[in-house]
């Protein structure tokens, strides 16, 4: 009788709560891959930006010794 009505329903719930845990753990793995690509792409973008942005000055320092010529 103990059986049926306290452990069967605790061994139910901590399974239930092993489940879940589970399927948090997944989704904060998968957070957290999505969080580190996105930081990738951030670091990308902005190296990108700095080289387009000295290429731009180096055009207008070579056009600044030209006029002062």
């Amino acid at each position: 009788m103990i059986m049926k009505w306290l452990v069967a329903p605790v061994g139910a719930f901590a399974w239930y709560l092993h489940s879940k845990q589970q399927d948090f753990h997944t989704r904060v793995t998968v957070l957290e891959h999505a969080v580190d690509n996105n930081k990738q792409n951030h670091d990308r973008e902005m190296s990108e930006t700095k080289e387009y942005l000295r290429g731009i000055m180096q055009k207008l320092d070579s056009i600044e010794t030209f006029l002062r010529k």
